[in-house]
């Protein structure tokens, strides 16, 4: 009964997932309002391009199949045929140039124009323009013509970009959610990447290691992303009135990108190549300047520079990359050869996109090879901050090996020499008291080094316990010394020589007892601390003979 129930539901469902998949197959799609936004825009290449001259004829005539190249010294004319396009009241069309003013006519009225100020701090009309200009109501005749101005001095190349036409919304989708979203996602990376390496270089300064290393992959991190970021269309539709702090931004970052690398590779050059690498880091860098007050002043701009500035920049960079090839330090120079590549492809490919088109593009290759870059350069700054970590911590265990004795834990002979230097820097009142074991020879003849060693280790303990205002330290295979900051009373020294040492199947054996000579060093007296340390090291001396005198007989018979 139950296996017939299970059969049962078992082709239910199966009748429930057909029927599903039939109703998805043949459903189909309600219309929204909201359906437009997704449409594809439309996209008008054949172009129809001249000039007019002083009494307004023709002087230049041609159809042109954008994207195209042209070189132009003069305002332009496009004209552009809309007949096949529907609802174009309702649309919109995009304007994509560089460097150019533009008029905007249709049935011979003005329906938008974008001018260069003569306000401005520049004379061109910035970088990349891009606006979404709405057609006008009750359109006689369906042709655009669009007059393009250019504004630079001395390039003369122009983009003629295809005009691209659809309901406003279209763009921002295309645009925004298409073409520019992976891209913009990696400049942010980037974008954080240089705050957050900004900061680690702050705590290596704290460290006194790989700071200059790090600010400059922050820095060089930080010019890629502003570079990219000011350099999109959809960045450049939504900050369209920011256009000429734009302009600065994409180039003071794109032009400091060499200064960086350039410093980032003279961290691994010998010292044979300082001098010339200084010179190149110097020459990008006045060159920097100089190209800052041209466009500053009007003169020349840094659109119309850049070509000498790239072709400066590469042949620099090369020769610098030359001079990592022929240094010694192999580790670096491995990782920074390695990681260098993929920035100068960028300056290889962005050089041969000037050339051809005019104008440096951004595509996510390029993207992707300045954070591989950064990435590489961040895994080796790590690594090599995590080697001299270690190194470090190999010191100051090095450091505390020799400052402590590894017998007793007390301070070493080389502590002692660096306290009394300090004492001699910074004069205090002070007691020196120096200790030596009485019969210890005897002790490591007779019964051996391991007894021996009991009688050091319990004699440290001893001391430690009676003298706890003090610092004690061990200089030597019998002898202690033992440091009060202030002055011991002689009540309280005779207190200490009177405690007896008693170990453990030691004693009975053999006297335990420690033999001491105390001298006390005043500030600002006629005795100098070293004289003091001697003085008790006699009077310890003095002690040992009274008790060898005292203990004559007995140690005699032992001896013997």
């Amino acid at each position: 009964m139950q296996q017939k129930i299970k059969k049962i539901l078992n082709g239910i469902y199966i009748f429930f997932i057909i029927l599903f998949i039939v109703t998805i197959a043949f459903l189909k799609p309600i219309k929204s309002p909201n359906s437009k936004d997704f449409e594809n825009l439309e996209q008008i290449s054949e172009l129809s391009v001249y000039t007019i001259g002083e009494n307004n004829e023709y002087s230049f005539s041609a159809i042109t199949s954008a994207p195209a190249n042209m070189y132009i010294q003069e305002p332009i004319f496009v004209d552009v045929d809309l007949s096949k396009i529907d609802d174009l009241e309702n649309k919109s069309f995009a304007i994509d140039s560089s460097y150019m003013d533009f008029i905007c006519y249709m049935d011979n009225n003005i329906i938008y124009e974008q001018t260069s100020s003569k306000n401005n701090i520049i004379y061109s009309s910035g970088s990349i323009s891009y606006y979404i200009i709405n057609f006008p109501k009750d359109i006689k005749d369906k042709k655009l013509t669009i007059k393009f101005i250019p504004t630079t001095k001395y390039n003369e190349k122009f983009t003629l970009n295809k005009i691209t036409i659809g309901y406003r919304s279209n763009f921002i989708v295309a645009q925004l959610l298409e073409k520019d979203f992976v891209n913009i996602i990696v400049s942010f990376i980037l974008l954080v990447l240089a705050i957050v390496l900004f900061f680690i270089s702050i705590i290596f300064v704290y460290f006194g290691t790989q700071a200059k290393r790090i600010i400059n992959i922050s820095i060089l991190s930080l010019c890629f992303s502003i570079f990219s970021l000011v350099s999109y269309k959809s960045t450049n539709y939504i900050f369209s009135q920011y256009r000429i702090l734009f302009y600065f931004l994409k180039f003071l970052s794109l032009l400091y990108i060499p200064i960086s690398v350039l410093k980032l590779m003279d961290n691994v050059i010998d010292d044979r190549f300082k001098k010339f690498s200084f010179s190149f880091i110097f020459t990008s860098s006045v060159s920097y300047i100089i190209q800052i007050l041209l466009t500053y002043f009007k003169i020349v701009e840094f659109k119309d520079s850049l070509l000498f500035s790239s072709i400066l920049s590469f042949i620099l960079m090369i020769i610098q990359v030359v001079f990592v090839i022929l240094s010694k330090k192999s580790e670096e120079k491995k990782q920074l050869i390695i990681s260098i590549l993929p920035i100068l492809s960028i300056f290889i490919i962005s050089f041969i996109t000037y050339i051809s088109l005019g104008q440096f593009e951004i595509h996510f290759l390029l993207l992707l090879s300045a954070l591989v870059f950064i990435g590489v350069q961040i895994y080796y700054g790590i690594k090599a901050y995590k080697n001299i970590m270690n190194n470090n911590e190999q010191t100051k265990m090095y450091k505390s090996l020799i400052s402590y004795d590894t017998l007793t834990l007390l301070g070493s002979r080389r502590s002692f020499e660096e306290l009394i230097k300090k004492i001699k820097d910074n004069p205090i009142d002070t007691t020196i008291i120096v200790a030596d074991l009485n019969n210890l020879k005897w002790i490591n003849d007779k019964m051996g080094h391991a007894y021996g060693d009991i009688f050091i280790k319990e004699a440290s303990i001893f001391l430690r316990d009676n003298m706890k205002d003090s610092k004690i330290y061990r200089i030597g295979g019998d002898e202690f010394v033992i440091i009060f900051d202030y002055i011991l009373s002689d009540d309280d020294f005779e207190n200490i020589k009177n405690k007896k040492l008693t170990i453990k199947n030691l004693s009975d054996k053999i006297d335990t007892s420690i033999s001491f000579g105390k001298c006390t060093y005043l500030k600002g007296g006629s005795i100098d601390i070293d004289e003091v340390f001697r003085i008790a090291d006699y009077n310890m001396y003095q002690d040992k003979k009274l008790y060898k005198e005292k203990n004559y007989y007995t140690n005699k018979a032992l001896f013997e």
